[in-house]
């Protein structure tokens, strides 16, 4: 069931209870004894659509109404849960496996379920995705969920999903406050950055500057991404100082953070925001790329393109090797044509008086040479 203003979707301490009081109740039932296959089907009827990906929702209206009946059918599945142990041990999965946060009532509620045991199982390992839908400005506790959840309290947590919104407001869009510079604000100091990349999204908010918005969104930013990157969505954002900014000049403050952003967000996708080319100073460098380690790739301009090429010409008309001989009069050879690299990367002399060597690249002469 849903709360006064913005509960958790269902009433998980209730939904306990009941798990608690099944764990009670005699094993032997006769609803034990339901063949497996119709029990699974039972269950696949009742288990929200939207938490199952192998399946879509047969009926096509509002997200509310999608929203509406997923609450419904975790309450179902809740009232299953109260028939047997057997049946409590395979509702709690689908009851627990994808919670939404929407307050501090709620965070802290989700920390205490990581300590609950019953049926000799935690709550906290039937968890595996996290959506938390908070409002701007209110008071800060996306850090409880992003920063002080242990990680043995949910071992098979795989997925944060973090959708901030603007709190609603009577006063003209021009009229309300911006939104703060990082997740943390009003707190007395400033915590390190999340520990794992974050699915981010970002909804109707309204930033006094583009570099705010950037800031706020760093505060998400894993201080050490992993090889995975999370994705950031931004809906209706705005920045003031649009018209302040130029394309061709990257700010300066972007330009160290661009290598965090490329290995902490795979895409970016804005939608009815300012502008989208800002974005793109976020995912691209100016950096020269680095070679990799069995090469140096080299760098010259157009004047020295064709000075290297008069002066390898120069070096292959007066070499007198086999290869260079067999080329000049016609001939096929069989060895490989890859011998110049030894007249840049010779490093021996040649023994004086050594006449059966090409003194260019140290190549056995051809006869006759």
């Amino acid at each position: 069931m849903c709360g006064p203003r913005g509960s958790m979707p269902i009433d998980l301490r209730a939904l306990l209870t009941r798990c608690q009081m099944a764990s009670s109740t005699s094993p032997e039932s006769a609803a034990q004894r339901i063949p497996p296959e119709l029990f699974k089907r039972i269950i696949d009827n009742l288990k929200p659509q939207e938490l199952d990906g192998s399946t879509r929702l047969a009926w096509t209206k509002s997200r509310k109404t999608k929203k509406l009946r997923g609450q419904q059918q975790k309450h179902e599945l809740g009232q299953c849960s109260l028939v047997c142990r057997y049946w409590a041990v395979h509702c709690r999965g689908p009851i627990f496996r994808n919670v939404e946060i929407r307050t501090l009532e709620d965070a802290h509620r989700l920390l205490e379920f990581a300590k609950t045991s019953t049926i000799g199982i935690s709550i906290g390992s039937y968890i595996s995705s996290i959506t938390v839908r908070a409002a701007v400005p209110s008071l800060p506790w996306i850090h409880l969920i992003t920063n002080a959840i242990p990680h043995d309290a949910f071992p098979n947590l795989n997925s944060y999903t973090i959708n901030v919104s603007e709190a609603p407001f009577s006063e003209a869009p021009e009229l309300r406050p911006f939104a703060p510079r990082s997740v943390f604000y009003g707190l007395p100091r400033s915590l390190p950055a999340t520990k794992r990349p974050l699915p981010l999204s970002l909804r109707d908010l309204r930033f006094a500057a583009f570099a705010d918005m950037i800031s706020f969104i760093e505060s998400f930013v894993a201080s050490k991404p992993r090889s995975h990157s999370a994705s950031l969505y931004l809906d209706q954002i705005t920045w003031a100082d649009g018209n302040t900014l130029m394309p061709s000049e990257t700010p300066a403050a972007f330009r160290g953070m661009r290598r965090r952003w490329r290995k902490h967000f795979k895409s970016i996708v804005s939608n009815n925001c300012t502008d989208a080319w800002p974005l793109v100073w976020l995912l691209v460098t100016a950096e020269r790329p680095k070679p990799s380690l069995n090469r140096t790739p080299p760098f010259v301009d157009g004047m020295e393109v064709r000075r290297l090429t008069a002066l390898v010409q120069v070096i292959m008309d007066n070499c007198q090797c086999t290869i260079c001989s067999e080329r000049k009069s016609g001939h096929k050879s069989t060895s490989s044509p890859g011998h110049l690299p030894s007249v840049f990367m010779k490093e021996v002399e040649p023994e004086r008086g050594s006449r059966g060597v090409c003194s260019v690249c140290y190549m056995p002469k051809a006869n006759g040479s």
